[in-house]
């Protein structure tokens, strides 16, 4: 994983090749690398504009997590899913957490 103020790069590897749905679970979960050890459970609470612009082939990707906006207990992410050089999926969503 790597890591900027508003940026990480984290890497995600599945046991078959994954569906979309596995795909913005895997984002939702690599929003993570923003939490500090204080931070509470995360609910992911809104999806938008996912699509899967190429069927996944492989079992390891990364996926590039932006934090766009963070207010309260809230943060609105985007994310793009990446397989080596192509990217597979991009969306963004919106973790709460408690």
């Amino acid at each position: 994983m790597s890591k900027s103020q508003n940026q990480a790069l984290v890497k995600v590897e599945f046991d078959s090749v994954p569906t979309l749905s596995m795909i913005v679970e895997a984002a939702a979960q690599a929003s993570g690398a923003f939490g500090g050890e204080d931070t509470g459970l995360g609910f992911l609470v809104s999806l938008k504009n996912i699509k899967l612009l190429e069927e996944p082939q492989k079992l390891h990707f990364k996926t590039k997590i932006t934090n766009e906006h963070t207010m309260g207990n809230m943060t609105y992410f985007s994310f793009a899913f990446l397989e080596e050089d192509t990217t597979i999926a991009t969306g963004s969503f919106v973790i709460t957490v408690e």
